[in-house]
């Protein structure tokens, strides 16, 4: 394509998605689209690798118990950072200390050392760096773009996460099949460089102020203005829900295909990739906003909507219904996209901008902080019942907890000015 002609592309694109209006969001977004895949192929190899090693339900749910609680424990202080510190360079140099994990895992399977405890500890050590840098990461859309076009940013993020989601589970599943996981890793590393370069040169225009008193004490003073705000409280209490029983799906995802399924690590990354398709498809909405008329109700409507898919992906592995289980899986993932990707993209719009950065921490402790506990108790219980009981029985206590809070939202929603986009 000659220069011309990508420059009418993007000013076409420009004009459905306006985020893109933006050089510096193109720019970073160039870097993001070459980094995700790369980060999904290390998740499903390290999925797939535990799996392999320890044949166990509970192993998986020890790998997503150690891998979410970092963004338990460190929330507070990565909350803080992010409206503290430049957040360019907190993401360049956390970003950079979680790639480096990489190439480190692929040795240690090269020369016969690696092992699950060795996996988790690693594992564990990525996912710190990733809870470190992750209200920051959020936060640089803002800066990047404006609150103006906070949504737009927020859903074309989505649709190149979602877009790396399906490229990186297919293409590990079918290294792993060919030459193995450490190959999967080097390519994951070669994948994720390009994005460090780019946040070197990049420039924002972050707001920041001087802050005083300890981090403790700025995540404090978030904490009780953010309480006294109803409709974000009900955004982050449905959010904090779907963490804890919502993702009993993907958790025990490998056991799923291998056992039930009865596939091998190509088919384990296509039912990833079918989650990723899913969500892309809610991101191109979010994105161009069709279909999104009124975002606060639609996010309200996810509350309902994703238990539901839930107890579709149970009802479809109980019946052994094959077609059905990739109906499912896609549905997944425009539903629990489309919430995450809407409670994100509100959440600053309904606060004081000096807030943001913590805002979006506290979505951070709700989405990944959160997880621990329900990977662990996933884990657990499909060690002792079976797998359709076990996403039965979550998805039935997600649909009452995280419905009541999505209905009082939706009611106050009809009352209150929705924030406004563009």
């Amino acid at each position: 394509m000659t220069q011309r002609g990508l420059q009418q592309f993007t000013t076409t694109l420009s004009g459905f998605i306006p985020a893109l209006r933006e050089p510096r969001y193109r720019l970073y977004i160039i870097g993001q689209g070459l980094w995700i895949p790369g980060a999904w192929m290390f998740m499903t190899s390290v999925r797939w690798l535990t799996y392999d090693l320890t044949g166990s339900y509970e192993s998986l749910g020890m790998l997503g118990f150690c891998m979410a609680l970092p963004h338990l424990l460190l929330s507070p202080f990565a909350t803080s950072i992010s409206d503290a510190f430049t957040r360019r360079k907190t993401v360049l140099y956390f970003q950079s200390i979680r790639i480096s994990v990489y190439p480190i895992l692929a040795a240690l399977i090269w020369l016969d050392l690696i092992s699950f405890w060795i996996l988790v500890a690693f594992a564990t050590f990525e996912s710190a760096a990733v809870a470190l840098q992750f209200p920051s990461k959020l936060s640089l859309l803002m800066d990047l773009v404006g609150p103006e076009k906070m949504v737009s940013a927020g859903g074309f993020s989505s649709v190149v996460a979602n877009l790396g989601r399906i490229l990186g589970p297919t293409i590990a599943g079918a290294v792993i099949a060919s030459v193995g996981p450490a190959w999967v890793f080097l390519i994951a590393f070669a994948f994720s460089a390009p994005l460090i370069i780019i946040l070197n040169i990049l420039k924002t225009n972050q707001v920041r102020e001087r802050y005083h008193g300890s981090i403790l004490r700025q995540f404090t003073d978030g904490a009780r203005y953010v309480a006294s705000k109803p409709r974000p409280v009900l955004i982050l209490i449905i959010i904090s829900t779907s963490s804890i029983l919502g993702f009993g799906a993907m958790t025990l995802l490998p056991g799923i295909a291998k056992d039930i399924l009865g596939l091998g690590p190509s088919g384990y990354g296509l039912l990833e990739s079918t989650v990723g398709l899913g969500a892309l498809f809610a991101a191109i909405l979010l994105a161009t906003k069709a279909g999104f008329g009124i975002p606060v109700k639609v996010f309200s409507m996810t509350s309902i909507l994703f238990p539901t898919v839930g107890l579709l992906i149970a009802f479809s592995i109980s019946t052994g219904m094959f077609p059905l289980v990739f109906i499912a899986l896609a549905l997944y993932g425009f539903s629990i996209s489309g919430q995450n990707s809407l409670g994100r993209s509100i959440l600053p719009l309904l606060v004081s901008r000096r807030f943001s950065g913590r805002v979006l921490g506290f979505f951070s402790i709700a989405m990944m902080g959160l997880k621990p506990f329900g990977n662990l108790l996933a884990g657990y219980l499909a060690s002792v019942i079976s797998v359709p009981t076990v996403l039965f029985s979550l998805y039935g206590l997600l649909l009452g907890a995280g419905g009541i809070a999505g209905l009082k939202l939706f009611s106050m929603s009809k009352k209150s000015e929705e924030p406004k986009t563009s």
